[in-house]
């Protein structure tokens, strides 16, 4: 919420009084960018054929946290595949789920007021209830029109998931990008994985990691772990430390960055930031394969993977000229905190 305010800190309350004293800013963000706001509902609303829409319950039970992912100014805020929406789903799911226990007849056939129970036949889409007067159990079925909207509503669905490629989970089957074209077989992702593997296991179990966003899964059972470029934290003994290694990930930005300006924003960052941390001396190259690099505290670069990386360097040279100014914003991240 940093477009808020002005300054680099406030406080809830901050925030809070900034967001009613905007409310011409704060109803822009909400509504802005309005293509993936309509997009970012339609992937709630279209696996429960559009009725969150018309569920009052669905809007008071996650009106709060779906008012945040709207507010925030922040690309990521709008996706159903990244963790803010473990906030908004349950509301969403159980306001249809009580908008259709309210509303029985309206997408069903055979359905009365007076029902006690039911249950789900898999088979034939039909569900058995049972009536107060005599306990008669009869039978209705979904609406052929609604039954034949939902069907279309969830393969809309699965198309939208397939083709956005959520985490590039399906990149291993069709293009990431189609303009500009980026495809990497396979068996390239495989080789690229296996180097990055063979320098993880040089890292000692008990050691503490900085790692670039890729690779941060692989270590994710660490007790102290960081994201690169950040090298400094503070462990249990409350005692504020450098990590022992740093891994970083640059053939995978260099792929992508053409087609994303995040990844393209990554590599134009980290190479001055990886720079900068050799220049310091208290790191030191040890390996450098496929793009990845290796980085253990307290020994001096090794002159193979030292040289590697100065070749690297030169490859993605046309890339960082185009740096302008984020490439000093890149100096900005390695502060007297992240560094020692």
């Amino acid at each position: 919420f940093g477009g808020y305010i002005e300054g680099s800190e406030a406080s809830t309350l901050d925030v809070i009084w900034a967001l009613l004293s905007n409310p011409w800013l704060l109803i822009k963000e909400i509504f802005t960018p309005f293509g993936r706001t309509i997009q970012y509902l339609l992937a709630y609303w279209l696996p429960l054929a559009f009725i969150p829409a018309i569920s009052p319950t669905a809007w008071m039970v996650a009106a709060f946290p779906l008012l945040t992912a709207l507010m925030r100014q922040d690309y990521w805020a709008l996706s159903v595949n990244m963790r803010f929406a473990i906030n908004i789903v349950p509301g969403i799911f159980y306001g249809a789920i009580i908008w259709w226990s309210q509303h029985p007849g309206v997408f069903t056939r055979g359905a009365g007021n007076e029902e006690t129970g039911r249950r789900g036949d898999g088979e034939t889409g039909g569900i058995e209830i049972t009536h107060k007067e005599g306990d008669v159990n009869s039978r209705f079925e979904i609406k052929p029109g609604f039954r034949r909207f939902w069907i279309f509503c969830l393969s809309l669905s699965l198309v939208f998931t397939f083709t956005s490629n959520p985490h590039r989970a399906w990149s291993f089957l069709f293009p990431t990008s189609i303009d500009p074209l980026i495809y990497i077989s396979v068996p390239r992702q495989w080789q690229h994985a296996g180097q990055i593997r063979s320098l993880l296991e040089q890292i000692p179990p008990t050691a503490s990691v900085s790692a670039t966003t890729h690779i941060v899964p692989h270590l994710s059972n660490r007790r102290e772990i960081l994201g690169f470029p950040s090298l400094r934290l503070i462990n249990d003994a409350r005692q504020e430390i450098s990590v022992d290694y740093a891994i970083a990930d640059l053939w995978q930005f260099q792929q992508y960055e053409v087609a994303f300006d995040d990844d393209r924003e990554r590599l134009r960052k980290l190479v001055p930031a990886i720079e900068q941390i050799l220049a310091q001396g208290n790191y030191g190259i040890i390996d450098f394969q496929d793009g990845v690099m290796l980085l253990k505290q307290g020994v001096t670069s090794e002159s193979t993977a030292l040289s590697a990386w100065q070749n690297f360097r030169e490859e993605i040279e046309p890339i960082l000229q185009k740096i302008g100014k984020a490439g000093f914003e890149g100096f900005k991240l390695l502060d007297s905190k992240h560094l020692s």
